[in-house]
This record gives C-alpha cells, sequence and structure tokens, in this order.
C-alpha cells in the first residue's frame, strides 16, 4: 500500500505573491543558465546525472523495483518504510511501489567520524522536540548525535503552506545546559516547484539508522498543485491583458518528475545535510525554477547580510526591492536560546561582498522563500521558449531519464549566530579569523554576561553584519568573522560601546581592547488603582527627541522593536511592577489598560502632541528614578464582556508573536475573551493563560482562521482541537483531491468541526473586499448571487449555474452567522463592508457585525482596539462567570457593539413602553418609537455626534457598482445627532491620589417612521469623534490619527406585528433576483483587452494588487524604528499576503 496523499495547503496573499513571482520566471544569475551535464558522482546542487537507460521495468544491480517494493513494510502511521543494507547501496532501484527512488551516490558524505548517531522515530509524545509550536508527531522521523536533533515530519497531514510533510519541522541543540534549552523554534522547510507545485512523499527508506557512521533517511514522492495557489486566478484579477501562454511556466502542467529527498546526519555535525533530487520520469524535457519556504516558528529575528537590510529582517516586496536582489548566501533566524541558519549550495561565482550565494530571497512576515540558481526574482524576459532551451536563468532542462539534485544544509544553534555561522563559514569555504575579548560592567573587573557583541563590516559598501555572538557569564565573547575592517558594537539593555578593528587573513586569534559599559539608567514604574491595590496595565515608554542609541538591522530586526521614538512598551501583569533598563535620556511614561481605564498621568494625552504624551522623566547613567502610577477601570460594563473574535500569534505561519507576549498583549488591553484564529491551525491560548497564572482575568475561545485563497477568509469558533493532530486538526477546505469546498460545504464542515463543543459556533467571513469572500466570488448580496466562475474558483461544477439568464453561479451561501464590519483602522474598508452588511440586513438576513483587530505583528497592531462589546447578562459578565455557549449565542443573536475606543448601550421603546435593544425587535404602534442611547467612554476618548441608520436603502441602492467591488464612500446617515456634553457628564469613578472620570450620558433620539411606509424597518447607531478638535486615541492606541468609533448592531422595528419578517428591500431583492443581470443597474463588464507579454508595469500592478492587502484591507503597517533601505517597511504584518491576508 503506498501512502498517498493529494491535499490543499493554506491560501496566503504572500503565497500569492511568491506564485506571482515565479509564474514571470527568475532572473540573470552567473553562468549561461545550462545545467544539464552528464553523469558527475560528485552531483552538485547546477549537475544533472543522466540515467536516461533507467527505466522501471530494467532491473538494476540485480535488484528490480517490483522487487524493492516488496520489501517495503508499512508502520502503524500508515507508511510505507523500507530498509536499505548500507548507505553505499543508494544506486539500487529502491523507493515507493511503482516508484523507484531518485539516485544519488551518498560517497562524497561518509564519514570516519567516531561518535554517536542515530536515525529512529518518534515513539511517544516525550520524543517529540519541545518548542513554542511544536510539530513533530508520533511516527515522524529523528537524526541526532550528541550535539544536535532534527525531526522529519512524516504521516500525519494538515492545511497549511507545507501540508504534504516529508519535510523538516523541528530542530534543537541538546548539548546545552538545561537553562539554555528553548527547543524548536523552526515552523517548517518546504521544497516548491515553479511557484505552485510541491512535493507529495509516498514512503520513506531509513538507508541507515546510523551503524554506517551516518544517519539516512529518503522519502520519494511525486510532485501535485498546491492548493492556496491559484495562479491563473491572480493574473486574472490583477493583470488580466497578461498572456499567459507567453510566460516560461505552465500553469496547467505537472511535469512528470520523481522526487527522493534525502535527509543525512554524521556524528560532528551539527547540520543535517539534505539532497533533494528529482528524476525526469516523462518523454519530453521538462524545465522548472525551485524554492525552499522556511517558516520562522518563533519570535525572533531572520538574518541574511545579502537580504537589503545589511543584516537583520527583511525588505519589504516592493518592485524597487525585487529589482535590487536579495542574494541567499545563508539565510538564518535567531531567538533568545536557539537559532538556525539555512545554507543553499553555492553557485561558481560570490558576490561583490565575497560571500558565495546560492539563491534569491523574498520575504513576508515571518516567512522566507529561497529560489534557487539565481541573484534577483525578476525574470521578464524569460518565455517559454528560452526556458525550453535550458537558457532561462534560474530554470534547469531536465531530458527525459536526467536527474538533477538541489543541496542545502541546515545547522542548529544555541541562540548566538555565531553558534551556526562558524560551522556554515566553514562548510561553505569561507576564510575566516577569530575575534576575542571581554565585555565588562561599570565596575572593573566584573564581567558583563549575555552582552550582545556585532561585528558590522565595514569595509563593505554598504557595511553588513558578518557575525554576532554573546558574552559568556565570564563576560568573554569570541567569534569568527572573514578578514576585512569591522566595527564592533557591544549592546546590553541599557546602552551600548563601540569599537573599531581590522583582521587580515591567517591572523592568529585577535584579540579585542575590553568593552567597558558605563552605569546603565533604570526606570522604575509601579502600578496602582485608586485603592492602592496593584494593578495590570500598559507602560509606554517614548522619547520624543528621538531614541538615544537606538539599535538598526545590523543588530537586530527593528520591526520587532517599538515605532520610531518609542523606547519601550512594556505589559505588565498583576505584580504591578516592572523595572527597565533604558540608556541615560529624556523620556516620557504613561500607562494604560486600553479604553476601559483611565490614563496616567491624567493628562497624557492633552493636547494631541507626541510631544506632551506622559510624565516627563530624565535618566541618568547609574540612576534609577521610580515613579508611581495610578489607573482605575472607570466604564460600567455590567451584563457585557469584550472579545477580540481574529488574532493571530505563533501557530500562524505569517506572525512571530508568541502565545505568551500575546496574552499579555490582549491583558493589559483590558480584553475579557481571546479568540485563537491562526491561519488553518486550530490553536488554544487556554493552557498559556493558565500557565501565567491569569485565570481570574483573562478567558480564551478555541478557533481558526480558515484560509483559502479562492473564496476568502473565515473565522469559525469554537472548535474542537486534537492534540494529537499536527496544527491542532484544522479544517480541510481543498476537499483532498476533489474540487474545492464551495461556502456552503465549508459552512457545513465548520459544523462538523465542533466536536465536543456544546451549543452554536460563531462562523465569521473576515475582511470581506478585495480577495475577501463578497470580493473573490463577485458576490451580490441585495440578492445572494454570484458571478465568479466556479472552474477559475476551484469549485466544483453544478447543474444549473450559471443560470443563463441571470448569470449566477450558485456559490453564494447565507448560512454564516458574523462578518467584520471594522477590521483594523481603515475607514475606507469599514465603509465599503457596512454597505454590504447593512443591505443583507435590509433583505432579511441579517448577520452580526464585528470589529477586530486582526492582530499579526508584536507592536504594528496591538492588541485591545476593535473589539466587540458583547452583551450577555449580568450572570455571565465576568472571567469567572462567562459562558462559552452564552457569549456565542450573544454574538450570534447580534447584541453587539463594535469598537475603535467608545462604549455606549441602546435601547429602544415603542408608544406603550414595550422595548429592546440590540438584536431584538420592538413592535411599531403607530409608527413613532425613541432610543435611549447611553455612552460611555474614558476621560480621554472623546466622542460628539451620534449617527443614526433608521432604513437607509435610498444610498444602499444607488449606483452599487459591479459585484464584490466595495464602494467605500461613506454612508451618509437618515440623520445625526449633536451630543450635549455638559461639565456634569464628566463623573468621578473613584478617587486616590487623583480623580478618576467617565464621560457618560444618555442621549433620547425620537425614531419618526412613516405610517406609509410599508416594510418593517431596522436602526443603527454609530457614536463617533468627527470635529477637527478631537485627538486621536496615541498613543493608547498605537496607531496614530485614528478617531473614535463604535457602531451597534441593528434594533428591528415591526410594522405590521409579524416581527421582522417583511425587511424594506425583501420585495426589491426577490423582484431582482428574476432580472437578467444587465437589467439590475450593475456597470457592464468593460471589453476584454488585448493579451500582450507582462512587463515591470504588470507585474508591479500585480504586487500591489498581490501584497497590498496590509495597506488596502487592513489599514496597517508593521512599524519601524530607525531608517530602512528604500524607505519602505520592513515586514507586512500579516505578512499581509494574508496571510491576510
Amino acid at each position: 500500500m503506498v501512502w498517498n496523499r493529494f491535499l490543499g495547503k493554506q491560501h496566503t496573499r504572500w503565497m500569492q505573491t511568491l506564485g506571482i513571482l515565479l509564474l514571470v520566471g527568475t532572473c540573470r544569475c552567473g553562468d549561461d543558465g545550462n545545467n544539464t551535464q552528464s553523469k558527475d558522482t560528485t552531483l552538485a546542487a547546477t549537475d544533472v546525472m543522466d540515467t536516461s537507460s533507467w527505466s522501471p521495468e530494467v532491473q538494476t544491480d540485480n535488484l528490480s523495483a517490483s522487487d524493492v517494493a516488496a520489501d517495503v513494510s508499512q508502520d502503524d502511521g500508515g507508511i510505507p518504510v523500507a530498509d536499505s543494507a548500507s548507505v553505499s547501496d543508494t544506486h539500487v532501484a529502491g523507493g515507493c511501489p511503482g516508484r523507484p527512488r531518485v539516485p544519488v551516490d551518498l560517497a562524497p558524505w561518509e564519514t570516519n567520524d567516531s561518535g554517536m548517531v542515530r536515525l529512529t522515530t518518534v515513539d511517544t509524545l516525550e520524543d517529540r522536540i519541545s518548542g513554542e509550536v511544536p510539530e513533530g508527531r508520533i511516527g515522524d522521523y529523528v537524526l541526532e548525535n550528541s550535539q544536535v536533533r532534527f525531526l522529519i515530519g512524516l504521516g500525519d497531514e494538515a492545511i497549511s503552506p507545507c501540508s504534504y510533510d516529508g519535510n523538516l519541522v523541528d530542530m534543537t541543540r541538546i548539548d546545552l545546559p538545561e537553562a539554555h534549552k528553548q527547543g524548536d523554534i523552526l515552523g517548517e522547510i518546504c521544497f516548491l516547484l515553479n511557484g505552485g507545485l510541491t512535493f507529495a512523499p509516498e514512503c520513506a527508506e531509513v538507508l541507515s539508522s546510523g551503524a554506517d557512521k551516518m544517519a539516512a533517511l529518503a522519502v520519494t514522492g511525486r510532485l501535485e498543485i498546491l492548493d492556496f495557489l491559484n495562479l491563473k486566478q491572480m493574473v486574472g484579477d490583477y493583470a488580466p491583458f497578461v498572456d499567459l501562454e507567453q510566460i516560461a511556466i505552465d500553469l496547467d502542467h505537472i511535469p512528470p518528475l520523481s522526487l527522493t529527498i534525502y535527509y543525512l546526519l554524521r556524528p560532528n555535525d551539527t547540520g543535517l545535510t539534505v539532497l533533494t533530487a528529482l528524476r525526469n520520469d516523462g518523454s519530453s524535457p521538462e524545465y522548472f525554477a525551485a524554492s525552499h519556504l522556511i517558516m520562522s516558528g518563533s519570535t525572533g529575528a531572520f538574518f541574511n547580510p545579502l537580504g537589503g537590510t545589511g543584516g537583520f529582517g527583511t525588505t519589504s516586496l516592493s518592485l524597487d526591492n525585487l529589482l535590487a536582489g536579495a542574494p541567499v548566501p545563508y539565510v538564518g533566524y535567531l531567538s533568545d536560546n536557539a537559532s538556525y541558519l539555512y545554507v543553499p549550495k553555492p553557485l561558481p561565482n560570490p558576490t561583490n561582498s565575497g560571500l558565495p550565494f546560492g539563491g534569491s530571497q523574498i520575504a513576508v512576515g515571518g516567512i522566507v522563500v529561497n529560489t534557487f540558481d539565481i541573484d534577483n526574482f525578476l525574470s521578464l524576459l524569460s518565455s517559454k521558449e528560452t526556458a525550453r532551451k535550458g537558457e532561462a536563468p534560474g530554470f534547469r532542462l531536465l531530458q527525459p531519464g536526467e536527474v538533477t539534485i538541489y543541496e542545502h544544509s541546515v545547522f542548529a544553534g544555541d541562540g548566538r549566530l555565531e553558534s551556526v555561522l562558524a560551522p556554515a563559514y566553514d562548510h561553505l569555504g569561507v576564510p575566516t579569523v577569530m575575534l576575542q575579548g571581554i565585555v565588562s560592567g561599570p565596575a572593573e573587573g566584573v564581567p558583563a554576561q549575555d552582552v550582545t557583541i556585532t561585528a558590522v563590516a565595514t569595509h563593505l559598501t554598504p557595511p553588513l553584519t558578518l557575525n554576532q555572538t554573546k558574552s559568556s557569564p565570564s563576560g568573554s565573547f569570541e567569534m569568527r568573522v572573514p578578514p576585512g575592517s569591522y566595527l564592533l558594537k557591544a549592546r546590553a539593555a541599557g546602552s551600548v560601546v563601540e569599537t573599531s578593528v581590522t583582521v587580515a587573513a591567517g591572523d592568529d586569534p585577535v584579540v579585542v581592547p575590553p568593552l567597558i559599559f558605563p552605569h546603565p539608567a533604570q526606570l522604575r514604574v509601579v502600578l496602582r488603582d485608586a485603592d492602592g491595590v496593584p494593578t495590570i496595565g500598559r507602560v509606554t515608554i517614548t522619547c520624543p527627541d528621538g531614541c538615544p542609541q537606538s539599535p538598526t538591522n545590523h543588530e537586530t530586526d527593528v520591526s520587532n522593536l517599538p515605532p520610531t521614538n518609542w523606547a519601550r512598551i512594556v505589559a505588565v501583569g498583576p505584580v504591578g511592577e516592572t523595572t527597565v533598563e533604558l540608556p541615560p535620556g529624556a523620556y516620557r511614561v504613561m500607562v494604560s489598560r486600553g479604553m476601559t481605564h483611565s490614563v496616567w498621568p491624567p493628562t497624557a494625552l492633552t493636547p494631541d502632541d507626541p510631544s506632551f504624551w506622559g510624565m516627563p522623566v530624565l535618566l541618568a547613567a547609574g540612576e534609577t528614578v521610580s515613579v508611581e502610577a495610578e489607573i482605575h477601570p472607570v466604564l460600567d460594563l455590567s451584563g457585557v464582556l469584550s472579545g477580540d473574535f481574529h488574532i493571530h500569534a505563533m501557530a500562524s505561519s505569517d506572525s512571530e508573536v508568541s502565545n505568551t507576549k500575546r496574552v499579555m498583549d490582549f491583558l493589559t488591553e483590558g480584553v475579557d475573551v481571546m479568540v485563537s484564529t491562526d491561519h488553518d491551525a486550530v490553536s488554544d491560548f487556554g493552557p498559556t493563560i493558565a500557565a501565567l497564572g491569569l485565570g481570574k482575568h483573562i478567558t480564551s475561545l478555541i478557533g481558526a482562521e480558515i484560509t483559502t485563497p479562492n473564496i476568502g477568509h473565515f473565522n469559525a469558533f469554537p472548535l474542537s482541537r486534537d492534540p494529537l493532530a499536527r496544527k491542532g486538526g484544522p479544517i480541510d477546505w481543498s476537499n483532498g483531491a476533489d474540487p474545492n469546498l464551495t461556502p456552503a460545504q465549508l459552512y457545513q464542515s465548520i459544523a462538523d468541526h465542533s466536536g465536543d463543543q456544546v451549543g452554536e459556533q460563531v462562523v465569521q467571513i473576515n475582511h470581506a473586499t478585495g480577495s475577501g469572500t463578497i470580493g473573490a466570488l463577485k458576490a451580490d448580496v441585495l440578492t445572494g448571487y454570484s458571478f465568479a466562475d466556479r472552474d477559475s474558483l476551484r469549485m466544483p461544477p453544478a447543474e444549473g449555474y450559471p443560470d443563463p439568464i441571470t448569470g449566477d453561479t450558485g456559490l453564494w451561501s447565507d448560512n454564516f452567522t458574523a462578518m467584520e464590519v471594522l477590521n483594523g483602522h481603515s475607514m475606507n474598508n469599514f465603509w465599503g463592508i457596512t454597505r454590504w452588511w447593512l443591505t443583507l440586513v435590509s433583505r432579511g438576513a441579517p448577520r452580526t457585525g464585528t470589529a477586530v483587530t486582526d492582530t499579526h505583528g508584536l507592536y504594528g497592531d496591538l492588541g485591545g482596539s476593535p473589539r466587540s462589546w458583547v452583551f450577555v447578562g449580568e450572570d455571565q459578565d465576568t472571567v469567572a462567570t462567562m459562558k462559552p455557549s452564552g457569549f456565542v449565542e450573544a454574538v450570534n443573536a447580534g447584541r453587539v457593539v463594535g469598537s475603535n475606543g467608545p462604549f455606549f448601550r441602546v435601547t429602544v421603546r415603542n408608544d406603550q413602553g414595550e422595548d429592546g435593544g440590540l438584536g431584538d425587535t420592538v413592535r411599531l404602534i403607530n409608527g413613532g418609537a425613541w432610543a435611549e442611547v447611553e455612552i460611555q467612554t474614558a476621560e480621554w476618548v472623546r466622542v460628539d455626534t451620534i449617527d443614526v441608520y433608521l432604513n437607509e436603502i435610498d444610498d444602499l441602492l444607488d449606483n452599487p457598482g459591479e459585484p464584490g467591488v466595495a464602494r467605500t464612500t461613506p454612508l451618509e446617515p437618515s440623520f445625526q445627532v449633536e451630543i450635549p456634553w455638559e461639565e456634569t457628564d464628566r463623573q468621578v469613578v473613584a478617587t486616590g491620589n487623583h480623580e478618576h472620570r467617565v464621560w457618560r450620558k444618555t442621549v433620547k433620539i425620537p425614531l419618526e417612521i412613516p405610517r406609509s411606509t410599508p416594510t418593517d424597518a431596522w436602526v443603527v447607531f454609530m457614536v463617533r469623534g468627527k470635529g477637527a478638535n478631537i485627538p486621536s486615541m496615541a498613543p493608547v492606541l498605537r496607531n496614530g490619527g485614528v478617531k473614535p468609533l463604535a457602531f451597534s448592531n441593528p434594533v428591528f422595528l415591526d410594522a405590521d406585528g409579524g416581527g421582522y419578517d417583511n425587511p424594506p428591500l425583501g420585495a426589491k431583492a426577490a423582484a431582482a433576483r428574476n432580472l437578467p443581470i444587465q437589467q439590475r443597474g450593475i456597470p457592464p463588464k468593460v471589453a476584454a483587452t488585448p493579451k500582450r507579454p507582462m512587463t515591470v508595469q504588470d507585474l508591479d500592478a500585480i504586487l500591489q494588487g498581490a501584497a497590498g492587502c496590509e495597506k488596502e484591507n487592513h489599514g496597517k503597517t508593521e512599524p519601524r524604528n530607525g531608517p530602512h533601505p528604500h524607505g519602505h517597511s520592513h515586514r507586512h504584518p500579516h505578512s499581509g499576503f494574508h496571510s491576510h491576508h
């Protein structure tokens, strides 16, 4: 039995963009592009081995493929496994039943070194490699020696960018002191071909379990389509005029290649050798470009000195950066006590820096992709014809029966760059010299431990970081660097010390003059409430005149630091105290806990000017300054819980935020309920909350973001999590080998995934514009029709669709319960989605509108705003009394206010005194009713207007536009009410060292419904700060310029006593369903543009469309601290490609 799989993968926007880049080919490289050669047992990465005489029927070394197949046994995980006698026998045609292994001579990797090395399997959960997001499962393979441990995932499948397995999923150093063992920080490394194909393993063979002084595993399989990439759809969306017949890659072609990935480990290695061998089993030549996708797997920093930043971090995916190129000598990733380095086999010619390189890099979020054989990604001159001739840079041409090999190594380290870069320099043949030194504190002879020392090569233009290390407990350090001149930067929490050094080839170890740190400055902040009790809060430390001694990308990934001129953002737990070391200088300190609390000092946000934010503090070297801050809850939230229904952390491939940091983020913002919604991963914040001892303060629900590339993204909660399944057992929207699930099928699959969860589920459409659900389906929400082509979306055909009269393709389904109305702080998207949301309400399909952060980054989109206020009742309004079923029922019933700052309650009464709240239906008697809107805001949140939308259907119907295209102009209210604030409305809630106040007022609003109105009605309220004198909410919100906004869900008004059963657009929707599309006021489609070859401008347009969802769909950007190349942000918070996005 062959272990066979045909699975879909995560549909993330970063992968769409990768597909576009590989779609147009790849660019210039240092050779002539012809990589086909005759047999060579050394098998370099650019070499090809001729096996044209091989065929499945011909015996090789008297052992036929069928003989090998007969020896294959199946283990408990359903994976065929075969054992070979020795590594040197790997030219024998082993492999899978019907698919012989791709032969490679492993003799060059054999060794006489002594020491332990072995290949084994994960038999129990304790055999796995620990880490923040461990991927290992029972049945996986482990290659280990006395220093390192590598885990190859097999036998489990899950929707993700690398879901076919057969890949390196976990690694760790095992020769470290227990206190320094961080465990695994790798997400996964997987193989891609032509941007839209991946490796699908069919069987694994243990070639050597270690007896031959090598652990060797061979995994053999085929190519399969990546469900998460739909390149034709992408080009059709963003550049429909491009002629796909003229590009290098045939999007409909799966080359008949067999692949074997060899994993090799020797006794003294700290790196795993990986050989990916491809054989052309077809009768015609095949050409292709190959890549590796590297997912980070932790909170840390990528490193590639040639990657465009000069060291750490990554550049944004802009056309300028692609033109500049990002060669890959290696790609590292560093966290506190773990590190790894991916090293492709280098091409013959080094870069101008003297470093070798083996490919080119692009990066988004927590993901880096290396494509082999090129120095950048642009190959717009490549055509099918040049690729077929073997002349297209980055493409390899493989004749029938030939074999080519892509080689790379992965080194495991202890958190120091030196621990992986030193063996990599040896592996690459780069000459180095040892630097040694001592770091001490201000007291003479006192060692300074864990100081980071960075070697910046100043002899290069621009300067590049070529190594980094940390000082030992004795203060000593050493690291290897290539010959040249260096600026050494030693950085501790409070200061930096620099010195210069020049080393020449052949030097003995060079001793650096002692690096002596001055006394640091310390800031101690004590947090108390008005009763003097220690309290939770967020400490924000800014430096209006510029933060002294700020690091650059030469030392760390500055995208993981607070925004420019923000020195620190510190989450303080229930202990209510923190001490921060800072360089001497002038700072301002502010303490907050989100929109529910007062801020300290009380004047922190007045005026709306960063130079006046917070309490001024002057710190001198060696001085400790203490401040006592007092904040207090000021809102009356009886009967209410706050929640965020869209949160990403480490389990999302495009987020590098640990669960601990994410929980502390939301804790210090005062959010009650966190919903985990990682991309195609069923994750759980509950264990983290419990481990931190925060169960009295915050709680969570288990969910997931179902991340398709073709019908949008959906959040679902609560879900049942399988702790033994990879990624918690996410929903398979790809539907295996069959067409992807339609929205209706997906909604049913979500219901089937509830497991032991009790009660309802929230099924939420996310960021519906652009490539979101409404945009992707080209949906007309008035009729519930879709106009997207089913085949282009990989949907199954359906009888009667498309409808020959209306054009409906039958993909829309109303079987969801909620939709994001406010995702982040983009007002354009807010208005576009609001129009769709209220159209659904008006045609009788009301769905709950929610407000979410969709947070991915650490500081780019701090948790807590926007959020959803859920009216659950006073018996469930604390973390202790919250019932998941009651919370979900309240959400689905529309008892929600979405907000980025303000809070309000709504009650609607009729002339008989009958009343109702959000989601309720109130009878209209004599056409009259009135609303009572009770507004509460913390003193620092200012609002001035209530916008009332009462059956506002005319504007919804006016110029609806093309289906799926959002109309982003603001929806004008039926009328607006100015909030008549008086000083008496600023009420004292508590008094400690100062008064803590809330703005609180109830505004009565008459709701006049004309008696002539033949239908039922709805009313929605928005409380806003619209005036020019209304300040933004920074720095409690990181995003400057955000004005206060909160919106209610509808209260329904029953005109005929039958409930909300005669919605205002019900009849119009029914009539429109019978009209040809041309008669419904929808603009006709523009005539197709003649096809032409792709240009640089076309690629730029595609990148802006495919990679720009953060800006367009979410209105968020990742903060940066300090100067950056090209003036761009280095990382999209979502990746933005959303992975959102």
